[in-house]
């Protein structure tokens, strides 16, 4: 029954993260945490996926360095099971590059894309894809997300190029 209530609080959390409400989020991360709070070191899918929520909402309400410590210790989690082509450690990965871009760290970001781009070549839409769910999901003043669509677009065309690194690899 306890995973039960871990699977509905992590819907609830994702539904509130989806509409930026991070502190209700966090509501409901917190009660996961207390049935199960080895998942914030992750070793089972499940326990990623949750990581990566806690270490998203941390990153967006303040907490920067726990936020990139729980991303990137959900994404070795995602590589140690062997699950770099899934959709959620793509997003874990794409949440740690955006907030490298926004921490003003767009080489971190680049060589993050860079880096999912050897991983997952054989689809070239995926950087648009990136850039539609992002224009949608994130939440800032037009300034602002000019700059990070610039940035992913800038990395989506440095990484289709016939002389990127990533391109020889």
């Amino acid at each position: 029954p306890k995973d039960c209530y871990v699977i509905l609080y992590n819907n609830i959390s994702t539904r509130y993260i989806n509409n930026e409400s991070y502190e209700k989020a966090m509501v409901y991360l917190n009660k996961i945490l207390e049935i199960k709070p080895e998942a914030l070191s992750p070793v089972s899918y499940h326990d990623a996926i949750i990581c990566c929520n806690v270490g998203w909402c941390s990153y967006n309400l303040g907490k920067v360095k726990y936020g990139f410590q729980l991303l990137d210790i959900s994404a070795k989690c995602f590589e140690r099971i062997g699950a770099i082509h899934t959709k959620d450690y793509l997003s874990t990965k794409h949440n740690s590059a955006l907030a490298h871009i926004l921490e003003g760290n767009p080489q971190i970001a680049a060589e993050i894309y860079e880096e999912l781009y050897v991983i997952d070549r054989a689809r070239p839409e995926y950087f648009a894809d990136l850039l539609e769910k992002y224009n949608e999901w994130l939440p800032c003043e037009d300034s602002r997300m000019e700059k990070i669509i610039n940035h992913l677009t800038f990395a989506a065309l440095y990484l289709s190029h016939p002389s990127s690194p990533g391109t020889r690899r």
